[in-house]
C-alpha cells in the first residue's frame, strides 16, 4: 500500500506540473452541473405534477375510471423519466468525456483522439446508465416506502441503494480509464474484480476525503454567515467558496484514482514482459543448446 500512499505525493506533482488541467476540469464541472441542473428542475417539476395527479385521480375517481387514468399517468411519468435519463446522458458524454480523456492523457502521459475516445465512454456509459437508472427506480421505492414509514423496508432500501451506487461509480472510473482498451467492458469488470480490495479502498478513501473536505467547507461557510448576516451575498459566497474548494479536489481524484489504476496496469506489464523475456531466454538458450550439440556431432563426424 506504500506505493499508493505515494501515489498522493506524486499525483499532487502531476497536478502542479498540469495545473492547467485545474482550470479546465472546474470549469467543465460547472457547466455539467448547470446544465444538469435546468433539465433536471425543468422536468423534475413535470414528473412531480404528473405525480401529484396520479395521487388526486386515485382519491377522487371510481375504481374503474381510475385505473384506466392511473396507467395513463404512469406512463407519462416513464416516458418523462427516460427522457431526462438520455437528457443526462448525453449531457454527461458530450462534456464530461474530454475532463476524462485529459486526466487520462495527463497520467498515461499520452495524447488520444477525442472521436475515438468520446465513441468508447459513450458506450460504455449505455450499461452504467441502464445501471443507473435501475438505481433511480429503486430510490423511488425507497422515497414511497418512507412516506408509508416502514422503518425495516426503508433501512434495507437504503443500504442496497448506496451501495448500488457506490459500486456503479467504482466500475464506472475503471471503465473510463480502459475505455480504449481492447473489449473494455469485459476488461474493466475483470480489473474491476480481481484488484477489487486495493482500488475500492482507495475509491472509499477519496469519497471519504470529498465529503470531508465539503462538510468542513460547509461549517466555514454557516459560521461566516451567522456572525455576518448578509444572507444572500453569503450565500452566493458560500457557494462560490465550495466550488473553489471542492472543484479543484474532484480534478486531484480523477488523476489519482487513474492513476492507481495505472500503477496496478504497469505493474502487471511489467510482469507480462518478465516473463516474456524469460520465455524468450528459454528459446534462446534451447536453440544455443542445438546449435552447440549439432556442431558437436559434425567435429566427430569429421
Amino acid at each position: 500500500m506504500n506505493r499508493f500512499f505515494n501515489l498522493i505525493k506524486d499525483t499532487y506533482q502531476l497536478l502542479r506540473k498540469n495545473y492547467y488541467y485545474l482550470f479546465i476540469s472546474s470549469f467543465l464541472d460547472i457547466v455539467f452541473l448547470l446544465l444538469f441542473g435546468f433539465v433536471y428542475g425543468a422536468l423534475s417539476s413535470k414528473i412531480l405534477e404528473q405525480a401529484v395527479a396520479f395521487g388526486t385521480d386515485i382519491n377522487t375517481n371510481a375504481p374503474s375510471i381510475g385505473s384506466m387514468l392511473n396507467v395513463s399517468y404512469l406512463i407519462k411519468v416513464l416516458f418523462l423519466l427516460l427522457f431526462l435519463l438520455f437528457t443526462l446522458f448525453l449531457i454527461w458524454n458530450v462534456i464530461q468525456s474530454p475532463n476524462f480523456r485529459l486526466a487520462k492523457s495527463i497520467v498515461d502521459d499520452k495524447k488520444y483522439d477525442r472521436k475515438a475516445y468520446l465513441m468508447k465512454f459513450s458506450k460504455a456509459n449505455i450499461f452504467i446508465f441502464m445501471v443507473f437508472g435501475l438505481w433511480w427506480v429503486l430510490s423511488y421505492f425507497y422515497d414511497f416506502a418512507a412516506l408509508k414509514e416502514a422503518g425495516a423496508i426503508t433501512s434495507v432500501l437504503f443500504v442496497i441503494s448506496i451501495a448500488l451506487l457506490l459500486f456503479l461509480a467504482y466500475f464506472a472510473m475503471i471503465s473510463y480509464y480502459l475505455a480504449l482498451e481492447e473489449n473494455p467492458f469485459k476488461r474493466s469488470f475483470r480489473f474491476a474484480y480481481k484488484r477489487f480490495i486495493p482500488l475500492f479502498i482507495i475509491f472509499l478513501g477519496s469519497i471519504a476525503a470529498f465529503l470531508l473536505i465539503d462538510f468542513l467547507s460547509s461549517v466555514l461557510t454557516n459560521l461566516f454567515r451567522f456572525f455576518i448576516d448578509i444572507s444572500q451575498v453569503l450565500y452566493l459566497i458560500g457557494i462560490l467558496f465550495n466550488a473553489i474548494v471542492l472543484l479543484p479536489f474532484l480534478a486531484y481524484i480523477r488523476l489519482y484514482f487513474f492513476g492507481a489504476i495505472s500503477l496496478i496496469e504497469g505493474k502487471k506489464e511489467s510482469k507480462k514482459d518478465e516473463n516474456i523475456k524469460k520465455a524468450n531466454k528459454g528459446v534462446n538458450n534451447n536453440e544455443t543448446d542445438y546449435e552447440t550439440k549439432t556442431k558437436h556431432t559434425k567435429k566427430t563426424k569429421h
